[in-house]
């Protein structure tokens, strides 16, 4: 309990921190127009996971995220 009193007293500094990161972020990848601009997104990554105790692999992974815009229009 005690550990979350700093956070509650220090709030309203953490969200105007956040608002400038999440600001430094949208420049950094083009601007806020560029990033409104995106219709539909797909990352697909490939890994290999591995056995901690033994370091032998254990398989491939494969994730694929994909992210697609609502129809705003309707």
């Amino acid at each position: 309990m005690f550990t979350l009193l700093p956070l509650l007293l220090c709030s309203p500094v953490f969200s105007q921190d956040a608002l400038g990161l999440f600001h430094k972020m949208q420049d950094a990848l083009g601007g806020a127009g560029k990033i409104a601009a995106i219709h539909d997104l797909e990352q697909r990554v490939r890994a290999e996971s591995w056995d901690g105790s033994s370091g032998r692999l254990i398989g491939v992974v494969h994730k694929r995220t994909r992210w697609v815009r609502p129809n705003s229009s309707v």
